[in-house]
């Protein structure tokens, strides 16, 4: 057996041991537990994902990862493995001010992978949930978030300068920490029908040293509106607008090449319907289609990777979860990504190694402490 089989039938035990020891036993009078009493809500998740393009290699590269001879080109073994997710969340809840509800929210993500441990990596999170107004009709609430990305393993790449004094190729590993803050506005505008967000994130991303010209700032603008277009029905469809730039350091004076700029603009839309249903046996099934255009901004006519490119990238996801009582709730997922770059007729089309094709399957089992 594996190690992230048994990991996640151990944790699979504990939160089912735990979701009884919480709820009581099936048939028991309900009562208000202490986590209950205090605001106290605690949720601890497992999923077992399997990812065929761990690190979205083009088919080219996946055809030379399989059939080639080791490489420095890669540091996986297989383009495709197998993840187990760790999932942890706190929440707290309270009325701090009169009649408006305070709730915070810390929580933490370990992927770890099964065969490629260097794809091994965690997030971090926490978030504070203000409601502004005091009446519920037409509610206007502030959302404050802080999220760190730690030690993403994102591919082999060539190191520019440490190729210039070699006189030969060498790749090094592209890994990053992300620390990211974002403030959402959201207002009520119909009553159970209409609600509108407006979000700002800025993350800031910073590679290892031998890619500092990486290191950059992505700001993102939102705006989202989630609408029940029938009265009496749970039907509801969430729609993203979104645009913003990464703007990577670039070119470093320090260093004698020129450095690559990843820097682009991006603008995105999203779509997602969701069906909930039943009142004790709750469960319901997300649809999602998302698309982002990005636009690279280098002026380096050299830069073969980039210059004049622009990814169109998709994302399709299909979500199921079912509340099996006791706290517990089973989900599957299925999510697709794709990339197709396209470059100006004067450049020599990079896409060998710019595209390719992602597919996700999740199964997870969460438990819910507390209120």
């Amino acid at each position: 057996m594996n190690r992230t089989t048994t990991l996640l039938l151990i944790l699979s035990s504990v939160l089912a041991t735990g979701s009884t020891l919480v709820t009581g036993a099936a048939g028991a009078e309900p009562q208000e537990s202490s986590l209950e009493r205090l605001g106290l809500r605690f949720d601890a998740a497992v999923v077992a994902r399997y990812d065929d393009n761990i690190i979205q290699l083009s088919d080219e590269d996946i055809a030379r990862l399989e059939q080639g001879p080791p490489s420095s080109r890669f540091r996986i073994t297989t383009p495709d493995d197998w993840v187990g997710i760790a999932r942890f969340d706190g929440r707290w809840r309270h009325s701090i001010f009169s009649r408006r509800e305070t709730r915070l929210h810390a929580g933490a993500d370990v992927y770890r992978y099964h065969t490629n441990g260097i794809k091994d990596w965690e997030e971090y999170k926490l978030d504070w949930d203000q409601e502004l107004t005091a009446s519920r009709k037409h509610l206007v609430s502030l959302r404050v978030t802080g999220e760190l990305v730690s030690d993403f393993y994102l591919r082999e790449l060539t190191d520019d300068d440490a190729s210039f004094a070699a006189g030969r190729r060498i790749r090094n590993s592209a890994r990053y920490d992300q620390t990211s803050l974002s403030a959402t506005l959201e207002r009520e505008m119909i009553e159970n029908r209409l609600t509108v967000e407006l979000d700002w994130k800025r993350a800031d991303r910073d590679y290892v040293p031998d890619f500092d010209e990486r290191d950059g700032l992505r700001t993102d603008w939102r705006v989202e509106a989630r609408v029940r277009p029938v009265g009496h029905s749970r039907l509801r469809f969430d729609l993203q607008l979104s645009t913003g730039d990464y703007a990577a350091r670039g070119d470093l004076a320090s260093t004698p090449v020129p450095d690559d700029d990843i820097s682009y603009d991006f603008d995105g839309a999203k779509l997602r319907a969701a069906l909930p249903w039943g009142e004790r046996s709750r469960g319901r099934v997300e649809v999602d289609l998302e698309y982002e255009r990005r636009d690279f901004t280098t002026t380096n006519q050299f830069d073969l990777f980039r210059y004049g490119r622009v990814d169109d990238r998709w994302e399709y996801a299909l979500k199921v979860a079912q509340f099996l009582g006791h706290g517990l709730d089973l989900s599957a997922e299925w999510r697709r990504r794709s990339n197709d770059a396209t470059f100006p007729p004067t450049v020599v089309p990079q896409d060998d190694v710019t595209d390719y094709d992602e597919n996700r399957f999740e199964l997870g089992l969460r438990a819910r402490f507390g209120s």
